[in-house]
């Protein structure tokens, strides 16, 4: 596996991470893609992979009216979310 760019990572999601930590963050990353890597030879009978997420709560929806909804937001326009751009140009 290649070496993992903690730099390129910490610039796109916009991270300041200490110099002291990127090396233990790094070997963290890695060990990480490395076990998410394994994942396709994993024995799962029906093909996918599930540990005990469903055992949480059950997955449901609320209907909630949507004027509710952008009250609680700190910004909204004619009926949307507003929220900060994160790429630039």
């Amino acid at each position: 596996m290649e070496k993992f760019d903690i730099d390129a990572v910490a610039r796109l999601a916009k991270l300041s991470i200490p110099p002291e930590d990127r090396n233990a963050l790094r070997r963290d990353m890695e060990e990480i893609l490395a076990f998410a890597q394994t994942l396709p030879e994993a024995d799962a009978p029906d093909g996918s992979i599930s540990v005990g997420l469903d055992a949480l709560r059950p997955d449901s929806a609320a209907d909630y009216p949507a004027a509710q909804l952008l009250s609680a937001a700190p910004e909204s326009r004619e009926g949307h979310f507003t929220v900060p751009a994160v790429m630039e140009e």
